[in-house]
């Protein structure tokens, strides 16, 4: 695989564009001064590739770039594929050309810490470069100055192998991962808890030990079973009983809660009944009361308004001012030498009506015929002598005084006369005494009907009571026939009283057969309970599941016997693959220590005889005279020409899966002449074969290939 091009935009040194467009064969060379960004470019093309964490892309944004736009990354290779990046967002677009068409086959973002996410990018990586991580193409082709040591870790051995990304370090791990499911006794690991073959052991103890028991028991405790049985049946009759006693206890107590709800229900449908009456005599007083106050003579005083007894006292006084007049007017007419007729004839005829009626009036009221004659006769003379009084003459002087006197008496006459056609309906047959009788009685009547219907406000309603009385007389009625049915239910009730002292006696006594049912009843248990502390797990275990604890075992022993095979052969399975692995591993590891070895030798000139690498694959030079020493024992230069000749080796390995190109950082500081002609020579012929970059400070090595790019050019001009 070649490089074909390379952009860098706003990307680490480079505040604008960086294009490198690189060779169809030779070595591509790159001059510039330190620090003049030959190693931005070298992490350019990995960054492109593999991509950048997250703490290190603030470093790669140039500092003094313009704050809008992107950083931009782009590879394309001959192998028709290009990739673009955007630093600050890891947003990654891969094209392939397919039949001369790109074809976009991943856009999205793509970071080295979201794997996950992007896991279709990286298995592409994985398919074009045989791996994904941007530390093994560091390590494999990527030789910088400064840091030439090369170590071959375990991931790089694996890769060189084949074994990192062959299908069988996969299958050790499956075949692994099954055999712990089986046992935990394994050769590679030492897990605490216990797997199905442990299980399977630890059941079969458990399944022996209850044979064991299960004989025994069937060898030592053949009566005690017989006890067992006796005790069994002997709690099944108790129990039977127990069960009997009780439920009549249950029916002695709904006997016993039936008699306290009757005589409940009974006291208070007295006590309704009582309050029934009460309420009946409060109504039927009422009744009266308001019978009373509606008869025809007391609505006539009702009618007549509140001024009756003031009025009837008025007529009742009337009578008394009349006599009292008539003698002031006699005494006047005696007194006076000159008289004058008192009254003229109509006046006369007025009084003597108004005192016959008088006395009719008052005859009635004394309801006796012989009395009402008697009163006519009486107040008739009366009449009479009036006139005679009235009828004199009387004295001039007095003239004026007896005209007062004279109207006086005809005003009240006239009123007396408007009274008595006013209360005439009232006043037939009855006295004014009567009349005032009855307005005391009627005010009494009606203070006592108010407060009856005080009483009768704060109780409930006849209709409740009698609906309350009726539902009380259901609920005796259903009690009586509870009652009945428990009777019919339990004899022995019917020759008990129903009252409360009876029941209660009754259950009470029942209650102490319970007791002693349940006393015997826990007596059977323990012997029970002891017979089965004989024979431990005879239930469970006993001489009737021998066979079949023989049958499980039996089980057991084949499934266990099967686990184990399996699990031997998934270990050896496992040791074969892993054995197999490490042959196939040594191979690659001779291999490479023999390429190492010829690169080396020609590096410097055949001063060293081999190299070899050891177990943990490092390297041992062997000189001429037959030593093994370190690199640490070599001088710089040819220090830097053993790492130079790994990374060669390394790449040529994986060139039988993609040629991958050879990137160098100045990697000949320490050459003298002889070495950097060697170098210059053996490149030449690497480049036939792979790609390769080399970065330098140095114009000189500008004639060892195509300079692409004259950094310290490109900075003049910005």
């Amino acid at each position: 695989m070649r490089l074909k091009r390379l952009l860098l935009e706003r990307y680490g040194l480079f505040r604008g564009k960086v294009e490198l467009h690189f060779s169809d064969s030779g070595i591509d060379i790159i001059v510039g001064d330190n620090e003049s960004g030959k190693s931005t470019i070298m992490d350019g093309i990995l960054s492109t590739i593999f991509g950048t964490k997250r703490e290190e892309r603030v470093n790669l944004i140039p500092w003094n770039a313009p704050s809008s736009g992107e950083s931009l990354i782009e590879l394309k290779t001959d192998k028709s594929m290009k990739i673009q990046r955007v630093i600050e967002t890891q947003h990654t677009t891969l094209t392939m050309n397919q039949d001369t068409e790109p074809l976009v086959v991943f856009s999205d973002k793509a970071s080295p810490q979201g794997k996950k996410e992007a896991a279709h990018y990286f298995d592409m990586l994985n398919e074009i470069f045989g791996f994904s991580d941007r530390t093994v193409l560091e390590s494999l082709t990527f030789l910088k100055q400064n840091e030439a040591e090369t170590k071959l870790d375990q991931k790089i051995r694996e890769l060189i192998s084949g074994s990192g990304k062959g299908d069988y370090k996969k299958a050790i791990d499956s075949l692994k991962k099954e055999a712990l499911l089986i046992t935990r006794d394994v050769y590679w690991s030492n897990p605490s808890k216990d797997r199905l073959l442990e299980n399977l052991g630890n059941e079969l103890i458990e399944l022996k030990d209850s044979l064991e028991v299960a004989l025994n028991v069937r060898d030592e405790g053949g009566d005690v079973e017989g006890e067992l049985k006796e005790a069994d049946a002997g709690l099944g009759k108790l129990e039977k009983k127990l069960k009997t006693e009780e439920v009549k206890l249950e029916t002695i107590k709904k006997f016993r809660e039936s008699i306290e709800k009757y005589g409940r229900s009974k006291k208070d449908h007295d006590k309704l009944l009582g309050g029934i009456k009460e309420t009946e005599k409060l109504i039927k007083g009422m009744d009266e009361l308001e019978e009373k106050l509606n008869d025809e003579f007391v609505l006539l005083i009702k009618e007549a308004g509140v001024s009756l007894r003031d009025e009837l006292n008025e007529l009742k006084g009337i009578e008394q001012k009349k006599k009292e007049l008539a003698n002031e007017i006699e005494g006047l007419k005696m007194h006076e030498v000159e008289s004058v007729e008192l009254l003229s004839g109509g006046v006369k005829a007025a009084i003597v009506l108004s005192v016959a009626v008088i006395g009719i009036i008052a005859g009635k009221m004394w309801n006796s015929t012989q009395m009402s004659a008697l009163l006519a006769f009486v107040f008739g003379s009366i009449a009479a002598a009036l006139l005679m009084m009235l009828g004199r003459k009387k004295p001039v002087s007095t003239d004026t005084r007896l005209s007062v006197r004279e109207s006086d008496l005809t005003g009240l006459i006239e009123k007396e006369e408007e009274l008595i056609e006013k209360y005439y309906n009232i006043l037939l047959d009855r006295s004014i005494n009567d009349i005032h009788k009855v307005l005391d009685s009627v005010k009494e009547w009606k203070t006592e009907l108010k407060l009856m219907q005080e009483i009768r406000s704060g109780k409930k309603s006849l209709e409740e009571l009698e609906k309350e009385s009726n539902s009380l007389l259901q609920t005796i009625l259903l009690t009586e026939t509870t009652l009945e049915n428990l009777e019919k239910e339990y004899s022995e009730l019917l020759k008990t009283e129903r009252k409360m002292g009876a029941a209660e006696a009754l259950e009470a006594e029942q209650t102490e057969v319970i007791t002693e049912l349940s006393t015997e009843h826990k007596s059977l248990e323990e012997v029970k309970h002891e017979n089965e502390k004989k024979i431990a797990k005879h239930e469970g275990r006993g001489v009737g599941n021998i066979d079949l604890l023989t049958h499980e075992i039996t089980e057991k022993e084949e499934e266990s016997e099967s686990k184990q095979l399996e699990s031997d052969a998934l270990q050896l399975a496992v040791r074969t693959l892993e054995e197999s692995a490490e042959k196939f591993q040594e191979s690659h590891h001779n291999r490479l220590s023999e390429q190492i070895s010829g690169w080396f030798e020609r590096f410097t000139g055949g001063r060293y005889s081999g190299v070899t690498l050891d177990d943990d694959w490092k390297p041992e030079i062997r000189t001429k005279e037959g030593k093994r020493i370190g690199p640490q024992h070599l001088s710089v230069g040819a220090r830097d020409q053993l790492y130079f000749a790994m990374r060669l080796s390394l790449a040529e390995l994986m060139s039988e899966d993609v040629n991958l190109p050879i990137v160098l950082d100045d990697p000949f500081v320490n050459y003298d002449d002889k070495r950097l002609k060697i170098s210059m020579e053996l490149l030449d012929e690497i480049s036939k074969e792979h790609q390769v970059l080399l970065f330098t400070h140095s114009p000189e090595y500008a004639k060892w290939g195509n300079v692409v790019l004259d950094l310290n050019d490109y900075w003049k001009k910005q």
